[in-house]
């Protein structure tokens, strides 16, 4: 099944927020740890291999800013760029270039108090906004209300985009990146609001062929090089000579290259589960465990324990073990319904490829059947399984 990959770069550090004011819908330029990030991010996508074929943008300066600023750490920078106001950040109504609510008064996923259409903080009163519907310029956003913007423009724009077979670099703000994500993982806002979105820092999306999502990875310094380092290529043979063999001459000394460690030791946690369908349907719950198996050369295998009679939407195991691989190697989990008497009912699977666990995947995995269609669940979007590794140095 074809893998369609997007990345979600969120706006590096603004000068306001070096400040901790709420920029919202404010044009902000970036810090100077902001050009640093922004910098940092393109190295990061340019040394794991990224090749983009559009850059999609906020219409905020700092998005624009971040965006090109990554670009340029590539080759590839003679590129379409589309820029949307449905990529925005979160509104933060009267908030807005002020100092960041206490924890008391943080609205979280609820709209803070709005703006008035005559504030200077309102959409309405920015020439940029003018052939922008009325109903669409906000004097504060909730969380909802941020995946309900940014909606249309994903199936529009980008959806389009992917299925057409092309790469895009999206750089958008942790709130319209958050909507986004809880958008294609059909997460609550409680849910979302636990994803861990750093500015700067780009989040590598896996789609399946009918762009349904499969799995979301940040894509850290410290995997990249562990990916490099341990995925080396032979060296290059030499180059054929046309014309007379030359005279022989004193071999230089000549370092052999570096060579790909074989063997890994891998921290594995699984640990929870999202949506899994209810197996026994004469009591309406399930009996679930996560087997765990080493595919490829290594043959290392656990299971977690079983949890009884659940019904829950969400369960956790935060199981932990130790498991050795080769080079090269995958993880395969697979989730069963323990029954007594007869074969575990199947209820899912997916694998993290070498270079997620070298990169120290920590994220969400859909799971899918053996033919790599999504599994049934509790709801529309199918099950899904959480789990963190860590390749031990």
């Amino acid at each position: 099944m074809a893998v369609r990959k997007i990345v979600l770069l969120p706006c590096a550090e603004t000068e306001l927020q070096a400040k901790g004011i709420c920029t919202g819908w404010a044009q902000d330029g970036l810090s100077s740890r902001g050009k640093e990030q922004a910098e940092q991010a393109g190295k990061l996508l340019t040394d794991a291999g990224f090749s983009f074929d559009a850059l999609f943008t906020s219409v905020q300066k700092q998005a624009v800013c971040t965006g090109w600023l990554a670009l340029m750490q590539g080759d590839r920078v003679a590129l379409p760029h589309i820029q949307n106001f449905r990529l925005n950040d979160r509104h933060w109504g009267v908030y807005q270039g002020k100092a960041k609510p206490s924890a008391e008064e943080d609205p979280k996923e609820a709209a803070p108090p709005a703006v008035g259409i005559s504030d200077a903080a309102h959409p309405s009163n920015d020439p940029l906004y003018r052939g922008v519907p009325a109903s669409a310029r906000p004097g504060s956003e909730s969380m909802k209300m941020v995946v309900d913007r940014t909606r249309p423009f994903w199936h529009d724009a980008i959806a389009p985009f992917l299925l057409s077979g092309k790469t895009p670099l999206v750089v958008a703000h942790e709130g319209s990146v958050r909507a986004i994500c809880q958008g294609l993982e059909d997460d609550t806002d409680a849910e979302a609001l636990e994803y861990e979105i750093q500015p700067g820092v780009p989040l590598v999306v896996e789609l399946d062929e009918e762009l349904e999502y499969r799995k979301r990875t940040a894509l850290l310094a410290s995997g990249v090089a562990k990916a490099r380092r341990f995925s080396l290529a032979p060296a290059a043979g030499p180059a054929l000579r046309q014309g007379p063999t030359p005279k022989p001459k004193a071999k230089a000394k000549v370092a052999e290259p570096a060579k790909p460690k074989e063997d890994y030791t891998v921290e594995v946690t699984v640990q929870g589960a999202k949506g899994l369908r209810d197996a026994d349907w004469f009591t309406g719950t399930s009996d679930p465990y996560v087997k765990c198996t080493v595919s490829g050369k290594g043959s290392g295998e656990f299971r977690t324990p079983t949890l009884s009679n659940i019904r829950a939407e969400v369960i956790k195991w935060n199981h932990l073990e130790k498991i050795q691989l080769k080079h090269g190697d995958s993880l395969d989990f697979t989730v069963y319904d323990e029954d007594t008497g007869k074969s575990d009912d199947f209820l899912g699977t997916c694998t993290l490829r070498f270079d997620d666990i070298l990169q120290d995947f920590s994220g969400t995995l859909k799971l899918v059947d053996e033919k790599g269609k999504a599994m049934p669940g509790k709801t529309k979007k199918g099950a899904f399984l959480t789990v963190a590794v860590k390749e031990m140095d």
